[in-house]
């Protein structure tokens, strides 16, 4: 599921409050990391995995990759790390064509945006800010009750609740996170018109 919101300047993506080590929680050192594993690993082997309560996170969808042309690194992502191209698909109104791939090994997709057209907000982006993450998706069991906890949290839902075709979605925006664009979404299936 991927929405036309993030045309961000390079300028707007500056955090507005200071996160992780630079407010106090600080992060384990790699040394600390080599003893122990890595946290996906701890996470993995434990028996309950955390869930975050407030939003009603049921996993993670996809992470997504902003590229001028994805032809030119599928091969990294299929030859190399062995993921399989499970969907392509193209938005001429929104400006841009995508292609999920499944990851092995795990329940959560890998996506690579183009833009299509010169007037796309990935144009933009990748003008400002080259190829890279462009954001991160997380299903949830309701959208209302991700953004009440968003708000909750203090941070205003970017653009509101958004209701698409098959699905309704929400963000946090990346000033807001401290550069990650996060995504929220509900899918919902409509039956026929009445």
């Amino acid at each position: 599921m991927t929405s036309a919101l993030c045309g961000c300047s390079a300028a707007s993506m500056a955090p507005r409050a200071m996160i992780g080590a630079e407010a106090g929680r600080g992060h384990a050192s790699p040394v600390a990391f080599a003893r122990r594993g890595t946290l996906s690993s701890q996470i993995r082997d434990s028996e309950e995995a955390p869930m975050a309560e407030g939003m009603g996170i049921k996993r993670l969808d996809h992470v997504c990759w902003a590229v001028w042309k994805i032809d030119d690194v599928l091969p990294l992502l299929t030859d190399l790390m062995g993921m399989e191209v499970v969907a392509r698909f193209r938005d001429e109104e929104q400006g841009y064509a995508g292609v999920a791939l499944r990851v092995p090994g795990g329940n959560a997709e890998f996506e690579v945006l183009e833009p299509v057209g010169e007037d796309s907000f990935l144009v933009r982006f990748l003008k400002e800010r080259g190829p890279g993450l462009h954001h991160v998706t997380f299903i949830v069991e309701d959208i209302e009750r991700a953004a009440a906890a968003i708000r909750a949290f203090g941070i205003e839902p970017w653009g509101g609740v958004r209701r698409r075709h098959g699905w309704d979605e929400t963000f946090i925006h990346p000033l807001d996170s401290g550069g990650v664009l996060f995504q929220f979404y509900t899918e919902h299936h409509e039956g026929p018109a009445k």
